[in-house]
Order: C-alpha cells, then structure tokens, then sequence
C-alpha cells in the first residue's frame, strides 16, 4: 500500500468542507470526486474516498478502523465527553490534543460494544481527522441535521486518538517534521497554480499556524524551488510558506528565474505542457469517478449482508 504523507491527507478533508451531506440512508459515496460533487458521505466514508485519492487504502466503518488500522492510539485527555472514557482509559497512552498530530485520526465512543466485534471495546461510533493543531481543527462527516462534512475548531466529545497505518507523519526526518526547512537557499521566482486549496503557514512546517487557505485554481507568484518542497507565497496580504511536495496541489506554470534568465520560450512551453497534462489527468479522473460508482454498488450490496460497520453521527 502506498505511503501517503499527513500533510496530504488532511489538505484533502479541507478541501472537502461543505462539500457534501450526510447521507439519509446507506453509507453515502466512498469517492472523493462525487464528495466534490455533492454526493453524500459518512464519517469513515470520506477516510475510504482521500485514502483512495492518494493511493491507499482503509476499511469502510470506524469500529474496524480503530481495531484494524491503526498503529498507536490512545485517550484525548481534554476531551469533553461525559461517557467517562478518559476515567476508564486515563493511562492508555494519554494526549491532550495539544500535543496531537496533523493527520491522527480522532474518535468518538460510548460503552455499548457492537455485536459483531464481541470484543468488550466498545463502540467508536464516529471518526474525524485533525488537519491543524495549532489552532485545532477537526474535519469529520457530521450525522447532525445531515450536515455533511465540517470543521469544528475544539476537541469536544472526540475522546480518542489514532495515528493510521499507511500514514507518515514525518517523524523519521522527513519534510513533515517539526524542522523549519530552509526554502530560501537561492533567491528565484515563478509561477504556480493550485490544484487544490492549499494552506500558506507561518513558518515552513506542517504544524505551523495557518495564515489563510488559497483556493483550487488560483495563480500565484512564488520564491524558492519546488525541489526543496516548500515556497514562500503571498495570498490577500498574508505571507508565508506553501507545501508543494506533490503536483496533485500545486503545479508550477512558469519556471522559477533568476537574474542569469532570459528565455521566454521556456515559460510559454511549460503552460502548454500543464495544460495538456491537466486535460488528460481530468480524464482520468473522470474514468476514476466512474469506476468508483461501480465500487459504490458493492459496498452497498456488503452493507445489506451486514458486512460494514454501521455508519453512527
């Protein structure tokens, strides 16, 4: 299964946010270009559909999420549910959600173990991601009124955390970790188009503060080099630094310049070459969102059988 990085992750549930409800009945859509569309989805539906995105994998319900497919959990000590979780669980590898990670995933619980798992855990009944820690936000597909996916800006009732397997936080020396990384080592300017929303940050880390969100489409002057994995941009006034390690949400439309630069051919064929490659990747996104409503038949006909996990808020 294909590795896929934190900061990717969670930069594709905001892109979700008001995207699509709660679906009424069934599971809702496990793809992420009909959540983009509309089409509704459930809390571990959108886990299924971003992990897909980015080449992954993981199970379609949070009970077998939180007992298949994580690597380290534990108990979100500032939580404040009532169910007394972090009484019972107070010594199971203890986080206050401070001290969480971006891409973790977070869960909801009650005492009520699920018949089909017979295993005394209980029931992690709801499941969400954290895309920034400083400040907080957690995006998750909220059953309340059908609302779909949201961001809250608190813990509240999320009592447990879990880092997921096929996820890398950037704990091995990778750019993900908390290490500024220098960007700025030669002075050239270019050129980008977002892909996706992107987040400018503070500082040249994923757990830096967000200063704003670009959105999908927008064209930008950036310094520095897309090989170092991290620009310097300035979107309505905010200055900072943009993750552009994959060209799924940033591609660079003229090259970066420098003093020494003269050749005008060199951006307008670069355009061009964009151009095509997105004219050919839109299809095959297309062929992808196809093959998905495909994947989507299944999943129902398995839900019948009482083979997924009972979607819960």
């Amino acid at each position: 299964m294909a590795t896929i990085k934190a900061e990717e992750l969670a930069q594709l549930f905001e892109n979700c946010i008001g995207k699509a409800p709660y679906p009424k009945t069934g599971s809702g859509t496990t793809s992420y270009d009909a959540i983009q569309n509309g089409n509704a989805v459930d809390c571990s539906g959108i886990f299924v559909a971003c992990f897909k995105k980015l080449g992954g994998s993981i199970y379609h319900g949070s009970n077998t999420i939180w007992r298949q497919y994580l690597t380290e959990k534990g108990t979100v000590t500032d939580n404040t549910s009532s169910n007394g979780y972090k009484n019972s669980h107070k010594s199971d590898n203890p986080l206050k959600s401070s001290q969480l990670k971006v891409g973790m995933a977070v869960f909801k619980w009650n005492s009520s173990t699920p018949s089909k798992f017979n295993d005394g855990l209980g029931d992690y009944q709801h499941i969400g991601l954290v895309t920034s820690v400083n400040p907080i936000r957690i995006v998750h597909s909220s059953s309340e009124n059908y609302n779909g996916v949201v961001v809250q800006n608190k813990i509240g009732t999320f009592c447990a955390w879990g880092k997921l397997k096929g996820v890398d936080y950037g704990e091995d020396g990778t750019e993900e970790n908390d290490t500024e990384v220098e960007t700025m080592s030669t002075s050239t300017k270019g050129k980008l188009r977002t892909v996706s929303g992107m987040r400018v940050r503070a500082k040249a880390t994923v757990t830096s503060k967000t200063l704003v969100v670009v959105p999908a489409g927008t064209t930008l002057e950036f310094e520095g080099s897309f090989d170092d994995g991290w620009v310097s941009v300035t979107y309505k006034g905010c200055s900072g630094y943009m993750c552009v390690t994959s060209s799924k949400y940033a591609t660079q439309i003229s090259a970066p310049t420098t003093a020494t630069d003269t050749d005008d051919d060199t951006d307008s064929t670069t355009s061009s070459g964009s151009s095509n490659y997105a004219a050919l990747a839109a299809k095959v996104e297309d062929i992808i969102a196809r093959l998905d409503e495909l994947e989507e038949i299944v999943v129902d006909m398995q839900e019948n059988m009482g083979s997924a996990d009972t979607p819960v808020g």
